[in-house]
């Protein structure tokens, strides 16, 4: 039985229990003391009759009886509880009344405990949850190196770009089924560190939700992956801090559960089982310091992810960037600072190819080493995006010293062969004086 089932049973079993309780609270309290009354007065008829052993006879448990059943009669309490009559009493409609509102208290109370998150330790999650979740994990293998990712679809995988990034995916292990041969990358973002991949004939699988809950630090949390595309595992640690990328708004989990070459991309889950962050790196030369993107950073843009996939241009598949300006910007700047030249000339519009040839253009090029982007956004110009990033190269004299610059400005796209191509540009290095 999974977590999810059984917190929809305890609350269906919640609120059955407190409507029952508002809707008979007066005949329940009017039966309480009616049979408060009773035992009041066959206690009363049994102490007149008892022996001073506290035995009776049958004869004496016969007249005590009929000495209760007149006490009943004569009573004016229990004859307006047998006529109904006490139901219009003030001290009972007061009582009940003070009941439901104290029973309202704790409904509302429990509410909104559960809908903020803070009784979601208290719901009985435990190793059952943790195993459903790593079901859904899978084993990326590419050209280039391994890493892992999970299902948040039936139909679809999200893993880190890095991951499938230059690097084309040779094989997805799920358990002992591979599904490299229906399994294509519709969708990045390089800018979130996000990629997703969809599986054409695979709808039986189960998928992962996110956390209602945000982490915070001391929380439980376990990192599910395949660590240097070896078995599946899963790693037990707990949020040691939550922290801000220097270079942009992303949100990391610092977590000291094991995270190591070959988790990235897998989900970090909490003990229901649900997603709370995305493994996506380790601190080098440090023992368990790994971090994860925050989930909730990400949900969003998944979603949004997946239904521009839907009407992507078959070109755009191809390409892994479909309809969307600001990733044919941001995935031209990682080719770019991974080093592939040639791919990244391929971004470039015809009309930009003539004026630019290859040769002069990668001749400017031979230096960078490293582009870091911080942000690429659309701007209010039609077709004109606005790119943010850092770039570092060797100095000229000294191959051995580099020096970074700051870049900022604008790039104009043009629809080209059902793909965006980058056509004019308006880069300024913000370091320098202008």
């Amino acid at each position: 039985m999974t977590g999810d089932f059984r917190k929809f049973l305890r609350g269906l079993l919640w609120f059955l229990v407190i409507a029952a309780g508002l809707l008979f609270l007066p005949w329940v309290t009017v039966g309480f003391v009616f049979a408060w009354l009773l035992y009041k007065a066959f206690k009363s008829s049994r102490t007149s009759y008892a022996h001073h052993s506290g035995k009776l006879t049958n004869d004496q448990y016969t007249q005590v009886l009929a000495h209760m059943f007149h006490r009943i009669k004569t009573n004016r309490i229990i004859q307006r509880i047998w006529r109904g009559g006490l139901f219009t009493s003030r001290w009972i409609v007061r009582l009940s009344i003070l009941l439901s509102l104290i029973l309202n208290v704790i409904l509302l109370w429990y509410v909104y405990q559960y809908r903020s998150g803070q009784v979601d330790y208290e719901l009985k999650c435990g190793q059952a949850d943790i195993q459903t979740a790593s079901d859904s994990v899978v084993l990326i293998e590419g050209e280039e190196g391994v890493g892992s990712g999970f299902f948040v679809e039936k139909n679809f995988i999200v893993t880190n770009n890095h991951v499938v990034d230059h690097n084309p995916i040779t094989k997805i292990l799920i358990g002992d089924q591979d599904l490299a041969s229906v399994a294509r990358v519709v969708a990045t973002d390089s800018l979130r560190d996000i990629a997703l991949i969809k599986i054409s004939s695979y709808n039986d699988m189960p998928f992962l939700h996110g956390a209602t809950r945000p982490v915070v630090p001391v929380d439980e949390v376990y990192a599910i992956g395949y660590p240097l595309g070896r078995n599946l595992s899963i790693s037990k640690g707990i949020v040691s801090a939550l922290t801000l990328d220097d270079y942009d708004d992303r949100r990391f989990i610092q977590t000291d559960a094991a995270i190591i070459p070959g988790n990235s991309g897998g989900p970090l889950v909490d003990i229901c089982g649900k997603v709370v962050g995305m493994n996506t790196q380790t601190l080098q030369g440090q023992e368990n310091v790994g971090f994860a993107i925050e989930y909730s950073q990400l949900n969003d843009r998944i979603q949004a992810m997946i239904k521009t996939a839907e009407g992507a241009t078959p070109q755009e598949i191809q390409l892994n960037y479909p309809s969307e300006q600001a990733e044919v910007v941001a995935k031209y700047y990682t080719t770019l600072g991974g080093g592939a030249l040639q791919e990244a000339y391929d971004f470039y519009a015809s009309v930009r190819k003539t004026k630019l040839p290859f040769e002069s253009w990668q001749k400017g090029l031979d230096r960078t080493i490293f582009i870091r982007l911080v942000s690429v956004e659309l701007t209010d110009k039609p077709n004109t995006i606005k790119v943010h990033f850092y770039a570092t190269e060797e100095k000229e004299d000294n191959p051995w010293e580099w020096k970074t610059g700051e870049f900022e400005g604008t790039w104009t796209l043009m629809r080209e062969g059902g793909l965006w191509k980058m056509n004019e540009s308006n880069i300024k290095d913000i370091t320098k004086p202008q």
